[in-house]
């Protein structure tokens, strides 16, 4: 692992659980609390399930969130792929404390000024905590290409990691590849993000790459992130 990737430098897929009822009713639900995936949740994992087969490469191993919410998701779309998988404690949502609960808009001017709940992490410890934990799953899988199923707090800790703020809000059930840059060294002189970020749709039953909304081009050109307002659905 060369420093300037601070993760690994090893791909992997990265994917949010399927609508819950928590981000229906545009309430906070961290990592203390958990909420059940509603009907179109599980249609998400389904959707997703029924296109997986088209991957190239595909993941050999599954690693998720042990909140319902991810282990559901996780399990839906395993149905098609059948590897193994199991649940890690450590890569839940970011923990909000005293906050869980509340409605997003009333407390999310706090949390975008890093704030720190009672009871909970600020967004720098959590962010660490991404950092340590998705390290630790890399590296104790080398050889396998992992699908990890979790939060969209993950995808944001992540940015965060590197210095930056995600450009878009990460919709659930929406599947990500990170693709180290490896030699390109253009790339990493125009972006602190050496990865190149990937998302999926599912069209026509097949999921369809394309360059993520989160952080365009990736490891080169970012746009200027949009200002913070409450997404579809939060965590």
């Amino acid at each position: 692992m060369t420093s300037s990737f601070i993760l690994p430098d090893r791909p992997f897929f990265l994917i949010r659980h399927g609508e819950t009822e928590a981000n229906v009713a545009q309430r906070i639900c961290g990592g203390g609390v958990d909420t059940r995936l509603t009907e179109l949740g599980r249609s998400q994992a389904k959707h997703v399930a029924e296109a997986v087969h088209s991957l190239t490469p595909r993941p050999t191993r599954i690693i998720h969130s042990d909140m319902s919410r991810s282990r559901e998701t996780a399990t839906i779309i395993n149905t098609k792929l059948n590897l193994p998988m199991h649940g890690d404690n450590a890569l839940r949502e970011h923990m909000f404390g005293e906050w869980e609960g509340e409605v997003w808009q009333t407390v999310l001017a706090r949390v975008d000024a890093g704030d720190k709940p009672n009871g909970g992490e600020c967004r720098v410890e959590f962010a660490a905590r991404v950092q340590a934990n998705l390290t630790r799953v890399l590296n104790d899988h080398p050889d396998d290409l992992l699908m990890i199923v979790a939060h969209g707090g993950t995808f944001h800790a992540i940015m965060r990691i590197y210095g930056m703020e995600a450009n878009d809000w990460i919709q659930n059930c929406h599947l990500h590849h990170f693709e180290p840059a490896n030699g390109n060294s253009a790339a990493k002189a125009t972006s602190p993000m050496p990865w190149f970020i990937s998302s999926y749709d599912v069209e026509n039953g097949v999921l369809v790459k394309k360059p993520a909304s989160i952080c365009p081009n990736t490891a080169g050109t970012l746009r200027t992130p949009k200002k913070s307002q409450p997404p579809q659905s939060k965590p």
